[in-house]
């Protein structure tokens, strides 16, 4: 079963709160802040973290600047969209 990763700027999700067995609807806004990670380093940081065949889902309005050194290793076969 794939597993849907949401990212939004502000979000206070930790652990496996921003993870979901099914794709959501609605907006950001209906999910609620605790339910979406604050950036895609924090989803691939995720308890269970994005495996082959999930999606991290991030918003349009997402926007997050990573210090230089910092390195965003997206396993393979995990598809990254805006939505």
């Amino acid at each position: 079963m794939p597993n849907f990763y949401y990212v939004k700027s502000g979000g206070t999700a930790t652990g496996d709160a921003g993870r979901f067995a099914a794709k959501q609807t609605g907006s950001f806004a209906t999910l609620g802040a605790a339910a979406y990670y604050d950036n895609i380093a924090a989803a691939l940081s995720a308890t269970t973290p994005p495996a082959a065949g999930d999606s991290i889902l991030v918003s349009s309005l997402h926007t997050h600047a990573y210090s230089a050194g910092t390195s965003l290793v997206i396993p393979t076969g995990v598809i990254v969209l805006s939505v």
